[in-house]
């Protein structure tokens, strides 16, 4: 599903308002994805999403990691740091955002009625309530820095950044992005990565370098020496 350009527009000047900024390229079953670098340097990832029973029905996702790579669990990876927006909904926020006044008190996982700009702006209103809690939970950076997969993944994304520098175009940089994801990941994380595996890399390393540049600092933040 795709909205029109108008309806992504409403939701990005939403969202922009809590400190959300569009992240580059499309992200696979995302409507849309935006991020903001949270004070400790996390990356707090939103995503769009659309029902795949519900032609119409959207609701948002919060993943915080070290980037972007929302949706991926590596090992270890807290499930606390991963959770859509109406597990941290009242029930009267997840009925006001459902517009079904008969919505029962056990469902969380609740989305709009429709696409329709009333119902965007009810999304909009809903994350802003829902996305300091979501922040409020406890030990989310403590169990992300144990997660053995994420810090391999930092390892990666360290290294293609380092072999890359400053100095190809962005043709050559974007070859070099998948390039050095392919060379690196089997010597940090062993075997041969799954295809998949590798263009996830690149991407989140073509991000990371697009977005946060030199600033990047996720690896400190949680302790590492990447």
């Amino acid at each position: 599903m795709s909205l029109t350009k108008a309806k992504l527009l409403h939701f990005g000047r939403l969202v922009s308002k809590q400190g959300f900024l569009p992240v580059l390229d499309r992200t696979r079953n995302a409507v849309a994805h935006y991020y903001s670098v949270q004070p400790n340097g996390l990356v707090l990832n939103l995503v769009l999403e659309a029902s795949s029973s519900s032609p119409g029905s959207l609701t948002a996702s919060f993943y915080l990691s070290i980037s972007f790579t929302w949706g991926y669990m590596p090992q270890k990876f807290p499930s606390t740091a991963y959770d859509r927006v109406g597990a941290f909904l009242t029930f009267e926020e997840r009925k006001r955002l459902s517009r079904n006044s008969e919505l029962k008190a056990t469902v969380v996982d609740v989305w709009t009625a429709d696409d329709s700009e009333g119902s965007i702006q009810l999304l909009g209103d809903a994350i802003a309530c829902a996305f300091p809690r979501f922040l409020d939970r406890p030990n989310v950076v403590s169990l992300l820095a144990a997660s053995d997969g994420l810090r391999m993944h930092a390892k990666v994304l360290s290294r293609v950044l380092a072999a890359l520098g400053d100095g190809p175009g962005r043709t050559e940089k974007r070859n070099g992005y998948l390039a050095y994801s392919a060379e690196f990941l089997p010597e940090v994380c062993g075997g041969t990565p799954h295809p998949n595996l590798v263009k996830l890399t690149a991407t989140d390393a073509e991000r990371v370098d697009k977005h946060l540049g030199r600033h990047w600092s996720s690896p400190d933040v949680l302790g590492w020496n990447a």
